[in-house]
């Protein structure tokens, strides 16, 4: 099964992650994709989610993108042939009753794969270094 990791610098990026490592195995590839704003951010953003896959053994193809978030992770996905999506969910939709913000919402909307969003948990840790996988 093929993932794409929705990537930015938020914490729900790290729950999501963290999912991954939990829920997704065996993993055949992996794509992780960044719509920040920041190459060097990005890349460095990458890197690090690259150190923890590696450490878990997991392949992976790093993917930087910029640009809208909402448009580019369903092409991007319908590019790379991707299975899921995994994103996280920050909760900055102006309608804090809604269970999706409005990318996330425009993603399951408009993605040509099931997509699965997390909801950033307060209860875990802020690094991915310090959850292991069960």
């Amino acid at each position: 099964m093929k993932y794409l990791l929705a990537v930015d610098k938020s914490n729900s990026t790290k729950h999501a992650l963290v999912w991954i490592l939990q829920h997704a195995k065996p993993m055949i590839t992996f794509s992780s994709l960044t719509s920040t704003s920041s190459n060097m951010r990005g890349e460095a953003l990458l890197k690090r989610l690259g150190n923890t896959l590696e450490k878990h053994q997991v392949p992976y193809t790093a993917v930087i993108r910029h640009g809208d978030a909402r448009k580019k992770l369903p092409s991007q996905a319908k590019k790379l042939g991707v299975d899921v999506i995994v994103m996280g969910r920050r909760g900055v939709t102006a309608d804090k009753k809604s269970p999706v913000g409005s990318v996330s919402q425009y993603v399951v909307e408009h993605a040509p794969c099931s997509v699965v969003i997390i909801k950033e948990d307060k209860d875990l840790p802020s690094s991915t270094e310090e959850q292991k996988p069960e």
